[in-house]
């Protein structure tokens, strides 16, 4: 069973050679190995070392030659319970950067119920802080999260989109209404360091510029989305009844990721049985040009070869019976992406539980028109009872009568508490134009100056009709 699988550039000048040094010292660092460093030694002529003691047994290859940079280190500890880890590491050239591999299965001969879950290896880290990252498309793989700075709408929503040529999938961090986030964004981004971009947002304001760009696919309001860029496929996840814990929501973003990196087929030439062929096949040609006699050598070698590629055939079909297990589980309906039976639409909330308090206004309105004992009647109460009811919308309205009440002309201080409930408050001809939210479709005309005791409670009126 595959239980972690990712794979990423790493940073310009790092050659295969550097990769598995660092994988030997990954295992006899390790406090579960007891495998000292001078027992690993780099593969020569030889192409291929095996070496093993006790439950631990390490295959080490290297190929660096005119057509082919490669290598890997394939390590399989048995624990006494009979559970058998088995990590592969590989790098490989891929479109011009070394990309490494790193996979995890689990086997156990006692065929249990349920396999433990594999934590992300620790080489994942060193690879990372030793050697570096490189460039996945467009975004740089480190264990840092990705802080956008406003005026970058554009390169926001290339990420969202999946047109940054990035093959990791994008963490999508908005901002919530306080300005805060749902999670912390360093913690986030080390936990899923090497198997995603932690991408934050700056402000709520850069959430409603987005919108527009990205047809209003981008998370927003505190959500947290994470984007597939070959798929198109996305999930938003967030605070709320189902998760209440920060460090809860993160941990369920990761596990996610790495349970869906784990269904995605490898790619072919970063696997542990693409570089078996390749020792193979160089065998096999250095029997031929050495005019072998020995047919038994010949034989054997042409056998591993064989025997390689029925290999990458069985693990082909495991990856597509596994890909296509993955489709139908994201068809079906994610408990992550919304809470109720309504899928959202392309509308997004302009202050925190807009949305939801519309609907249930037209729920209730419709509660008090619908035959009384009736089967509607009892699902729409059932509604909204699982739904409780807010007042930030009679809070907006209050704080923004407090504003305009006996207004008479837009002082510096009135103009700085309209900003903060949401308008921009700009300088047209004879008003003041306001607009809510940056939203074109909710704007108001302040007169500059009014002497009508109720002019300011009249526009304190037409802005609730219109946007509360």
């Amino acid at each position: 069973m595959i239980s972690f699988s990712t794979d990423f550039p790493v940073a310009a000048g790092v050659t295969p050679t550097d990769v598995v040094a660092l994988a030997h010292k990954w295992i006899t660092g390790s406090p579960h190995s007891r495998i000292s460093p001078d027992q690993l030694t780099m593969p020569a002529d030889e192409l291929e070392k095996l070496f093993s003691s006790g439950r631990e047994t390490v295959v080490s290859i290297l190929i660096q030659d005119k057509t082919t940079r490669c290598g890997g280190v394939k390590y399989s500890i048995a624990e006494s319970t009979g559970v058998e880890w088995t990590t592969h590491i590989v790098c490989n050239i891929v479109s011009g950067s070394l990309v490494v591999s790193v996979r995890v299965t689990c086997e156990d001969a006692r065929a249990p119920d349920r396999l433990p879950p594999a934590r992300k290896p620790y080489f994942v880290k060193q690879i990372l802080s030793e050697l570096g990252g490189g460039m996945d498309g467009d975004v740089p793989v480190a264990d840092q999260a990705i802080f956008l700075a406003e005026g970058q709408e554009l390169a926001a929503a290339a990420l969202i989109l999946g047109k940054a040529r990035n093959r990791l999938p994008i963490v999508y961090v908005s901002s919530s209404y306080n300005g805060g986030y749902a999670v912390d964004p360093l913690a986030l981004s080390r936990w899923v360091s090497g198997t995603a971009h932690v991408v934050v947002e700056p402000s709520r304001a850069f959430s409603f510029r987005l919108r527009s760009a990205t047809a209003s696919r981008n998370a927003y309001g505190g959500a947290i989305g994470v984007y597939w860029p070959e798929s198109g496929r996305q999930k938003s996840y967030f605070l709320g009844r189902q998760i209440t814990n920060p460090r809860a929501l993160s941990m369920e973003i990761a596990r996610d990721i790495r349970s869906s990196l784990s269904n995605r087929r490898q790619i072919a030439n970063c696997s542990w049985a693409f570089l078996k062929e390749q020792v193979s096949s160089r065998r096999l040609e250095k029997l031929r040009e050495q005019g072998s006699a020995e047919l038994e050598e010949f034989y054997s070698a042409f056998g591993a070869e064989i025997a390689s590629k029925e290999l990458r055939i069985e693990q082909l079909e495991a990856e597509n019976a596994a890909a296509h297990a993955d489709y139908f589980r994201y068809r079906a309906p994610q408990s992550g992406t919304v809470e109720g039976v309504l899928a959202a639409g392309l509308e997004q909330d302009l202050f925190e539980g807009e949305i939801l308090g519309v609907v249930r206004d037209a729920l209730a309105h419709y509660a008090s028109a619908v035959l009384p004992g009736s089967r509607r009647e009892h699902i729409v109460r059932d509604l909204l009872e699982a739904n409780p009811g807010s007042s930030a919308a009679h809070e907006k309205a209050e704080e923004i009568k407090a504003v305009l009440r006996g207004y008479k002309v837009l002082d510096a201080k009135s103009r700085v508490k309209l900003e903060r409930l949401g308008f921009e408050i700009s300088d047209d001809g004879k008003h003041y134009k306001a607009v809510y939210m940056g939203d074109g479709r909710y704007t108001f005309a302040i007169s500059k100056s009014s002497s009508d005791v109720r002019a300011g409670l009249n526009l304190v009126s037409d802005i609730c009709k219109q946007i509360l």
